[in-house]
């Protein structure tokens, strides 16, 4: 299985950084969608849509000029979040660790 890196922008609310591991691109905003972190970065945020699926992607495109790097949008009662999804070099770490997440508000990346 391959390493996905995604870059998850939340519009205002600022944006993180988490990893699955897929066998595709496709596949990793599928593990993405089902592992819950989008849905625990917008629980503090009652006026923002929980439980995007599969069926909220209106976007997934690969950038052109950039070997494994994609973009995917989803969007639900006129909210967006908006992913970019790189495949990330295997790690030297194979212990099988849950691979952490890292958050960043908008006020951290003025």
């Amino acid at each position: 299985m391959a390493l996905f890196s995604l870059i998850v922008q939340c519009g205002e609310l600022g944006r993180y950084i988490t990893q699955v591991r897929s066998s595709s691109p496709k596949a990793a905003i599928r593990a993405f969608l089902k592992d819950g972190s989008l849905d625990a970065f917008l629980t503090s945020h009652p006026d923002w849509p929980k439980g995007f699926k599969v069926r909220d992607i209106y976007a997934f495109l690969p950038l052109e000029g950039l070997p494994n790097v994609y973009f995917c949008g989803l969007g639900q009662r006129g909210k967006y979040v908006e992913i970019h999804l790189v495949h990330t070099a295997r790690r030297s770490n194979t212990s099988g660790a849950r691979v952490p997440t890292f958050a960043v508000s908008r006020h951290d990346a003025q």
